[in-house]
């Protein structure tokens, strides 16, 4: 996983369809902030367990953009900062995503039968 790739996020209590990664690093990489709230909490976090990565997680709710905190394991599970496990998977891109979606309509399509009704022409039913 990379910065600008677009995911969906899996959780007990959540879950984002289309989300996408905005910046991702090791803990030891996270930049300093300027008089930010409860570094000490952050750090006992992340002191919690032997974290690889550290991901900024966005997506879109209600036409407002939230954001988020992600941070892996070495095994490759994601948790959230509450360490609640999350699943993480990439989105297929646009035009595998048309893809997937066409082949969907193919097999409704495909799942239809002609019913003849007698002279009155064909009818097409769902089953």
């Amino acid at each position: 996983m990379k910065a600008g790739d677009r995911i969906t996020v899996h959780g007990p209590k959540n879950f984002a369809d289309d989300a996408t990664v905005e910046t991702i690093c090791h803990p030891d990489e996270l930049p300093a902030i300027a008089n930010a709230p409860n570094v000490a909490a952050v750090r006992a976090i992340l002191a919690e367990r032997p974290y690889v990565n550290v991901a900024l997680i966005t997506y879109k709710f209600l036409d407002e953009t939230l954001a988020f905190v992600a941070l892996e394991d070495p095994r490759g599970q994601w948790w959230d900062l509450k360490g609640t496990p999350l699943i993480i998977e990439q989105r297929p891109a646009e035009n595998e995503l048309d893809r997937l979606l066409k082949n969907q309509q193919t097999r409704r399509a495909d799942s239809m039968r002609i019913v003849s009704r007698g002279r009155a022409g064909i009818d097409w039913r769902k089953f």
